[in-house]
């Protein structure tokens, strides 16, 4: 048995056990909504927001082009090759 799949059986046995224990009727009850919402629909939402963070970050990083046209204004000289 692989990692991943060891991993995804041990947190359905302990989410199995916390809401068979652990909760009272109410958080029952939530427990229930909460696992209707799909898990790809969640892990949608979070692709999005970590591609849109680096997006971001990818934008504010200044580019060479653009930094190198900047020194070479500033530094004066001539090359011949």
């Amino acid at each position: 048995m692989q990692t991943w799949q060891l991993s995804i059986r041990s947190w359905s046995i302990a989410s199995s056990i916390v809401r068979l224990q652990a909760l009272d009727d109410e958080q029952k009850r939530w427990f229930a909504i909460v696992n209707m919402i799909p898990l790809s629909f969640i892990l949608g939402f979070y692709v999005t927001i970590i591609a849109t963070r680096w997006w971001q970050q990818c934008m504010a990083l200044p580019w060479p082009d653009r930094l190198m046209l900047t020194i070479a204004m500033y530094i004066p000289g001539c090359d011949n090759e």
